[in-house]
């Protein structure tokens, strides 16, 4: 694309959490890209920008300030698959999840009606 000022960087690990923490330690790494995320530039607004202007280190330590505890070590792991995981799947916690197909991640029409009357059938519970 010729931008230089725009490139595919590949992430820092920088710590492991247990699965039950995983939507803390989400919603830590969105409020730091929110307060220290470049907003005055689309292009340059993304997570891996600000973990590049900052560095992980302190990208760490910012997360575990919002999340109120320490980051555990980073755990070895493997990718195992690349693909979507569309369809019925049951968990290790006994819960049902479905993955759908969302074009350009946007749910709109008779796909939200849709999904909303799926999820008041399920009332939450998948099934």
């Amino acid at each position: 694309h010729n931008n230089q000022k725009t490139h595919p960087r590949l992430a820092d690990v920088i710590g492991f959490c247990e699965p039950k923490d995983a939507k803390y330690v989400c919603e830590a790494v969105m409020t730091v890209q929110r307060d220290f995320g470049d907003r005055t530039n689309r292009k340059h607004a993304r997570i891996k920008y600000c973990v590049e202007d900052y560095g992980p280190e302190f990208f760490r330590e910012q997360v575990e300030e919002r999340l109120g505890k320490s980051l555990e070590p980073a755990r070895p792991y493997k990718f195992t698959s690349r693909s979507d995981l569309y369809g019925w799947a049951k968990t290790d916690d006994g819960l049902w999840h479905c993955g759908c197909l969302v074009p350009i991640g946007r749910v709109k029409d008779n796909w939200r009606t849709g999904l909303a009357k799926i999820a008041e059938l399920l009332k939450g519970g998948g099934g």
